[in-house]
């Protein structure tokens, strides 16, 4: 594993408090999105020199961060050099069916040391484990996929994902589990656990 995604993986785990999700305005829901997505910003910022988000790239599309441990960098296009590109996704329907052959192939696309994904899964209530395994698999078939279509410039990149699991969801609780996973995705390592409460 890339020195970066390991002291990512260090960072993630020792500093980054994720805060309480948004509860809508009926106040029921657990709403993570721009809760997360604003946490996630602010964390970068203070342990990253630079730092670009909503990088522009080919097709009016978008990179989530491009990160490097230099401070001054100025990062332009995907031709930049970056230490680390990073997307993420919340919506884990989008995650299952569109994020695997969509924004997952931006961290192959850019310069980059390393990539990494961060989303959301969930297994919660009746789900069950079949859409979060499904999105698992999609990801390492897309990465094999990827790795061979980009072999002359990514082909030897590693990419990690966290996989922030909702296993509980109530009215009054929600509980979420972290993994990492590296390299297509075969096995998994646990980020420990989130629990936020109405009381």
């Amino acid at each position: 594993m890339h020195r970066l995604l390991s002291e990512f993986r260090s960072e993630f785990l020792n500093d980054l408090e994720l805060r309480r999700p948004y509860r809508g305005k009926s106040g029921t829901n657990w709403l993570v999105s721009g809760v997360w997505s604003d946490c996630l910003k602010c964390w970068l910022l203070k342990r990253w020199g630079s730092c670009r988000f909503e990088l522009p790239l080919p097709n009016r599309r978008r990179l989530d961060a491009a990160l490097c441990r230099k401070a001054g960098v100025d990062f332009v296009d995907e031709s930049s050099p970056m230490d680390l590109a990073l997307e993420w996704e919340w919506d884990q329907n989008k995650v299952c069916e569109k994020f695997p052959g969509g924004d997952f192939r931006k961290l192959f696309e850019v310069s980059t040391k390393c990539g990494l994904a961060i989303v959301q899964t969930r297994v919660d209530g009746r789900r069950g484990l079949g859409q979060a395994n499904r999105t698992i698999q999609k990801l390492g078939t897309q990465f094999a996929k990827y790795q061979a279509q980009y072999r002359d410039t990514a082909g030897q990149r590693d990419i990690a994902l966290i996989e922030i699991r909702r296993v509980e969801h109530s009215r009054d609780e929600v509980l979420f589990q972290g993994y990492w996973w590296l390299n297509g995705f075969e096995k998994e390592s646990e980020l420990g656990e989130w629990r936020f409460s109405s009381r």
